[in-house]
């Protein structure tokens, strides 16, 4: 690219930072590729997608969020419904969210190298060196490149610091023996009556000390801890100091409003195929058979998923 009479030094110089920079967020980005691989095949066109898909499906995006109160969970909700009716997500997708697509989208479709639009994928790093062993024929010609090459390395670099991040919250968890109940499950609580289905679970409590006091648990802090979708339409996060294992499959309850009863539908769908009798389990799809790892679950792993597609999405905490 330097191959330009009259080029500055301090452009010369610049140049090959860039290059360098190039080579290593693209060397992360294939290797990321690589290890996606290894959870089967992709099932979405571009990368970090694909990977969202599989951490909703393995339950393993964070759902303890900030809402409080169940006026802001129904409109919340709402929101999603009106989403699906219309097949939509806009409106859905929070700001870094959509900042992660648009490097997903352009490293999918929108790199150039000597003419040719393709994906940084495809192009690999043959490409980039082909790309820049390319003269420049004239300054402009030089800039428009150079622009173009740090909009990939902006790209490369958000996509693989987030898809790392997720690949990393996709992998196996060991279950410890201290773990008495697993993916599927249906607990009851012992002193206020719900049920819930086990769809995550936690050696310790993952919660900090405010929601420990708030939720009067600070003394089971140090014991396992499940996520439970339960009866009453809402996610909760409860000890397995408080709860025991029940027989059937999850029943909503005939209380429960049309916006929570769909929500609640949607996730058992997205999360579960059907109830096991002969396990006494809800059985789960592969992705979060493959997240939350046991021997009764392991014919899941080498299935096709075809579970419900759903957005991510924050969930009411109680």
């Amino acid at each position: 690219l330097h191959n330009v009479a009259g080029m500055a030094d301090a452009n010369v110089r610049v140049t090959r930072v860039l290059y360098r920079g190039l080579v290593r967020a693209g060397k992360s980005w294939m290797k990321l590729n690589e290890k996606a691989a290894g959870f089967g095949p992709r099932e979405e066109g571009s990368l970090l997608r694909d990977l969202e898909r599989r951490s909703v499906l393995a339950n393993s995006t964070d759902w303890r969020g900030d809402v409080k109160s169940m006026s802001e969970v129904e409109t919340m909700v709402e929101a999603f419904a009106n989403a699906r009716r219309n097949n939509s997500n806009e409106g859905l997708l929070d700001p870094l969210m959509k900042i992660r697509h648009e490097s997903d989208d352009f490293l999918a479709q929108s790199c150039v190298v000597s003419g040719e639009v393709g994906s940084a994928q495809w192009f690999g790093l043959v490409g980039l060196r082909r790309a820049f062993r390319a003269p420049a024929s004239s300054p402009e010609d030089l800039q428009t490149r150079m622009d173009h090459g740090f909009e990939v390395l902006r790209h490369l670099s958000m996509g693989c610091r987030h898809g790392h991040a997720i690949l990393e919250c996709l992998s196996p968890k060991v279950k410890s023996p201290l773990i008495k109940f697993g993916i599927g499950d249906v607990l009851l609580h012992r002193e206020f009556g719900w049920r819930g289905v086990v769809c995550g679970w936690d050696e310790v409590c993952e919660q900090d000390d405010d929601w420990l006091r708030e939720n009067s648990a600070l003394d089971k802090k140090e014991h396992p801890f499940y996520n439970l979708l339960c009866n009453d339409g809402k996610m909760r996060y409860g000890s397995q100091l408080t709860h025991d294992r029940v027989e059937g499959p999850l029943q909503l309850l005939g209380s429960v409003s049309n916006t929570l009863r769909d929500y609640a539908t949607d996730e058992i769908k997205r999360l579960f195929h059907t109830f096991d009798h002969h396990e006494g389990a809800h059985i789960p799809n592969a992705h979060l058979a493959r997240r939350f790892p046991e021997p009764r679950w392991d014919r899941l792993l080498g299935a096709p998923d075809d579970a419900m597609w759903l957005p991510p999405r924050e969930c009411p905490l109680d």
